[in-house]
């Protein structure tokens, strides 16, 4: 699944220099995400100082506010919109070009492969599946993790303003570890209740290609009472695969919910208390407040993607049956398909390793 489009020199531009290309509009989308925080910094204090007045507190005038919007509209309208959908567009091309490494790959096969059932929904849905939910993933991973070196620096000169916070002391790191900590407790429930999901998801999938060519061999004449009795058992097992996977599933998203709402309060818990003590004001509590939400959006990459991993993990097993069957039974093909240079082209070919 990997080396069909790594090693293809085919797709050597896509499969190389396009995830450099996604790298470096990472970088870029990170960089004006940084320039936005500080933004937002400035307009809260700016905020502040408008409503109340002091004499340690800066007062803005009109002209501050006219050069916020101007900056905000240069970074996020312009900066982060524009790398944004350009990392998702070049990211759609990797995946269908993904894609037809695979279909080239099974396509050469398919001598050996069109007696497994449901053979043509593995190549067109789980092909096309597999290569975009990888893309997804990816491309979101690469950016997290460029975006977590970002706001790392952020959260620690953050930490160094709070005195602080039960449980993990004052020192500078103080911020960062109760962020993990928080998170790591929010996947607790979902490996619970989602750690059977893929072998469901792979099972009713096996029975659902059995009960669809079930159904298209009865299409001729030759119907009898015996395929009657056949399909009726193998929608019986559909049935009972079907609720079986919808009650794990209605656990995944009752425990991703509550994950989900509870991470929301996070970042309040933790800076409350310095709000408090008046250890921050406004701009710096909104500035930490978004650090904090942006680290917890990256180190919750996993749980936010949890039902996608599981759906993949169920593809990559059905992928990964069909590469053990084409080893197994390769030297017992007598003709396989081809593509040519061109990807366009069939030519029929005599195995050689007959």
């Amino acid at each position: 699944m990997f080396s069909q489009f790594f090693k293809n020199r085919n797709y050597i531009f896509w499969a190389y220099f396009g995830w450099i290309l996604v790298i470096i509009l990472c970088l870029a989308e990170c960089f004006f995400d940084t320039l936005s925080n500080h933004l937002n910094q400035a307009f809260a204090n700016y905020i502040q100082g408008a409503l109340n007045p002091t004499d340690n507190i800066y007062k803005p005038i009109k002209q501050d506010f006219i050069t916020y919007l101007w900056g905000l509209l240069w970074v996020e309208l312009i900066g982060v919109a524009l790398t944004n959908s350009g990392r998702e567009f070049i990211g759609q091309h990797i995946a269908f070009k993904w894609r037809m490494a695979l279909n080239d790959c099974y396509i050469s096969k398919w001598s050996i492969l069109k007696d497994i059932e449901g053979v043509s929904q593995r190549i067109q849905e789980d092909c096309r599946d597999f290569a975009s939910k990888v893309e997804l993933l990816a491309v979101d991973l690469i950016y997290k993790i460029v975006k977590a070196f970002t706001f790392y620096r952020l959260i620690l000169i953050y930490g160094k303003m709070i005195s602080y916070i039960p449980f993990f002391g004052s020192n500078s790191h103080s911020l960062l570890f109760a962020s993990i900590f928080a998170e790591c407790l929010c996947y607790i429930p979902l490996i619970i209740s989602g750690r059977r999901l893929p072998e469901i998801e792979y099972d009713n999938q096996v029975v659902e290609a059995a009960y669809r060519k079930e159904l298209v061999l009865s299409e001729d004449d030759h119907f009898t009472t015996v395929n009657m009795i056949t399909i009726s058992t193998l929608f019986s097992k559909v049935r009972s695969n079907s609720l079986l996977m919808y009650r794990h599933l209605m656990y995944v998203d009752a425990a991703f919910k509550f994950t989900n709402t509870s991470s929301r309060y996070i970042s309040v818990i933790i800076l409350i208390p310095p709000l408090l003590r008046k250890e921050l004001d406004f701009g710096s509590f909104k500035a930490a407040d978004s650090v904090i939400n942006n680290m917890l959006w990256i180190l919750s990459s996993i749980r936010e993607k949890w039902p996608i991993l599981i759906e993949l993990a169920s593809i990559h097993k059905r992928l990964k049956g069909l590469d053990h069957y084409i080893e197994v039974n390769n030297k017992n093909s007598h003709y396989l398909y081809e593509i040519d240079n061109n990807n366009k082209v069939l030519i029929n070919i005599e195995d050689k390793n007959m």
